[in-house]
């Protein structure tokens, strides 16, 4: 299957990007629609598919597979940030890690989809300087 994405990713790129804007939700749409991030993301999937699709593979594993250390020993503060309106990773997944992390703080964004590193950047920023700073912790 990701054989398949990534052929499309770089070599079909106009039905690449069709079919990715149909399995998405109308806040990521809107992420994409900026030209500017719409290009950004069109290249970081050619990189992300340059030498075959190995990476992204090992990158799902990693998700569904045990990790290489013990979640539930992880006690300092873990920000999850999750769109409700992710199509492509959907809550469950990521809400089986933070489950497991004693320390996680759960950021359920109503709508949000897949791309909320960019549509609430200034949010999740804020709360890494923040945190960085010694006040955030919740």
């Amino acid at each position: 299957m990701y054989e398949l994405l990534g052929l499309s990713a770089t070599r079909f790129e106009a039905s690449y990007l069709q079919a990715l804007k149909k399995s998405i939700g109308a806040s990521d749409q809107e992420v994409l629609s900026d030209e500017g991030v719409c290009q950004s993301f069109l290249e970081a999937s050619r990189e992300c598919f340059r030498q075959g699709a190995e990476g992204l593979v090992a990158d799902a594993t990693m998700l569904y597979e045990a990790w290489p250390f013990d979640l539930t020993t992880v006690t300092r503060p873990v920000h999850f940030w999750q769109g409700t309106d992710d199509k492509l990773v959907p809550e469950p997944i990521n809400r089986t890690v933070a489950d497991q992390t004693p320390g996680a703080i759960w950021h359920s964004i109503s709508g949000g989809g897949h791309f909320i590193a960019l549509s609430h950047a200034n949010e999740i920023l804020a709360q890494v300087a923040s945190d960085l700073d010694g006040h955030g912790h919740g």
